[in-house]
């Protein structure tokens, strides 16, 4: 798959037909996604907002139509004040499985929240517990309102899964 950027600020600047982002295929730039047909997005293909050029490659993706984003990979960059973002300016039917790479030098890189997309309405699921998130330190997505924010979760403490099971031996005594 080819990496296409939509660094455009006008409607109609990706063509006068439908825009198709494959699977393996990635999106990706700072401007408007819009095209006077429809923008279709294959599971398998990846959203990366940014243009690598331009802010060290941190940006916001806005698309004027609703993309379908069942089955998408978006990867953002973040570090510890900023975070590539998809803003969608109609609205939008959120997935029940999508999955979100974060691109971090490191844990301490990742900030307590991001928001990562935003739409102008969102219909769909409400429960993300069955999105995926890739980074370098824990995240769960929720759904507040017309946005979707990860939030970091805690450090797992060892006595919440260790459990004590006694073990008794045959001949054994104790």
């Amino acid at each position: 798959g080819g990496t296409a950027l939509a660094n455009c600020t006008s409607a109609g600047c990706l063509g006068a037909s439908q825009v198709r982002v494959l699977p393996g295929g990635t999106l990706g730039g700072t401007g408007l996604v819009t095209s006077t047909g429809s923008v279709l997005q294959y599971p398998g293909a990846i959203i990366a907002p940014g243009d690598p050029s331009v802010n060290n490659g941190f940006g916001c993706l806005t698309y004027g139509t609703s993309p379908g984003l069942n089955g998408v990979r978006l990867r953002c960059q973040v570090n510890g004040t900023t975070n590539d973002s998809v803003k969608i300016n109609a609205s939008v039917a959120v997935p029940g499985y999508m999955t979100v790479e974060l691109v971090a030098a490191s844990a301490a890189a990742c900030p307590d929240s991001l928001r990562i997309i935003e739409a102008t309405s969102m219909t769909g699921a409400t429960d993300l517990s069955g999105w995926e998130v890739e980074a370098p330190c824990p995240y769960r997505a929720v759904r507040e309102g017309n946005a979707i924010v990860l939030y970091k979760e805690p450090p797992t403490a060892l006595g919440t899964w260790q459990r004590a099971m006694p073990i008794r031996f045959g001949g054994y005594a104790g």
